[in-house]
C-alpha cells in the first residue's frame, strides 16, 4: 500500500519496529491514530480509487480502495489481494473511508 499511494505523491510513514507483530493492538492502533491528520472522513458511498477503508480488526486493519466496492489489503498471515469491502467478513466492521489531502 506504500508503494500505491506513493505512485500518487502520499508518503506513508514506515512502521519498522514500532510495533512487537500484529498481536500488539494498543501500538497499531496507537501508530493509526497518530497518522489520521492529513485523511478526511469521506461519507460512505463516496469512497473512490486512493482512498482507505479502515475496518475494525485486530485492532485496525486497512485496504485501499481501488474500485467498484473492492480493496487490496493483506490479510493477516497472507500475501496481498483484492477482495470485496462489502462482504460479511468485512461490511459490518468498516470504521470509516478517508481520503488524503494530497488526494483531494
Amino acid at each position: 500500500m506504500r508503494l500505491a499511494l506513493a505512485s500518487r505523491g502520499v508518503d506513508l510513514p514506515s512502521y519498522d519496529g514500532r510495533y512487537r507483530d500484529t498481536s500488539d493492538k494498543a501500538a497499531i492502533g496507537g501508530l493509526i491514530a497518530d497518522e489520521r491528520d492529513p485523511w478526511r472522513p469521506i461519507r460512505v458511498g463516496a469512497e473512490r480509487p486512493w482512498d482507505l477503508v479502515l475496518i475494525h480488526q485486530r485492532p485496525w486493519h486497512v485496504g485501499l480502495v481501488v474500485g467498484a466496492g473492492c480493496m487490496l489489503h493483506m490479510p493477516h498471515d497472507q500475501t496481498s489481494c483484492i477482495e470485496p469491502y462489502s462482504t460479511f467478513r468485512y461490511g459490518p466492521r468498516i470504521e470509516g473511508f478517508y481520503r488524503h489531502e494530497a488526494l483531494a
